[in-house]
């Protein structure tokens, strides 16, 4: 399921995996960089902004991006979210760019207009969740591990917060260096929902 979830400073859509009822394994992630400890794959969402150059809600050396994805994951001695959000180590995001332009050290250079594939699932859905708090289910699958980068070595980590309520200082970000590369008119496509709240 997605869902416009957006906030008054940031833009923001969910995504959301099936319940489990079959008790399936569930994506997961371990090893080093999270103590070798099994977190969960709760949900992923995405943040953009008004324009190409700061959507992303981190920057590496001031730069920002055009937007970034969350993979939200649950330590799974918890068993949820809800349990593992207050806990120290209870929750770990990971954070790809994404981007419309391949940045050099002389500037922007434009990528060709190629729709990614990766995320046409969720783009081909978006004008039916225009509206505040609106969801719809998927109808095509989503492939996870082709949302992460080519190279999974380059990364950043560091505790912090939520970024959106309730704020709470139970996250380890792992923070991909190498973005993900989209075209301009998904992102344009992600502008066009809007907040209904107002």
């Amino acid at each position: 399921m997605i869902q416009n979830k957006d906030e008054e400073w940031s833009y923001e859509i969910r995504v959301f995996l099936s319940s489990n009822h079959k008790k399936e394994r569930m994506p997961y992630i371990t090893g080093r960089a999270v103590d070798y400890k099994k977190y969960i794959l709760d949900s992923f969402h995405f943040h953009w902004g008004n324009n190409d150059f700061n959507g992303s809600e981190h920057s590496i050396n001031g730069v920002f991006r055009s937007a970034e994805v969350h993979l939200v994951h649950y330590n799974e001695l918890y068993g949820n979210i809800s349990n593992a959000i207050n806990k120290t180590d209870g929750l770990v995001v990971i954070t790809i760019f994404i981007e419309t332009k391949v940045i050099t050290d002389f500037g922007f250079i434009e990528v060709n207009d190629i729709n990614n594939q990766v995320i046409t699932p969720i783009t081909k859905e978006l004008y039916r969740i225009k509206k505040f708090d609106s969801y719809v289910n998927l109808n095509l699958p989503i492939s996870l591990k082709d949302l992460l980068p080519k190279n999974k070595n380059l990364f950043y980590r560091y505790s912090g917060s939520l970024t959106t309520p309730p704020c709470s200082q139970s996250v380890v970000f792992i923070i991909f260096v190498d973005p993900l590369y989209i075209s301009s008119s998904q992102v344009i496509i992600y502008k066009q929902l809007v907040d209904n709240r107002l």
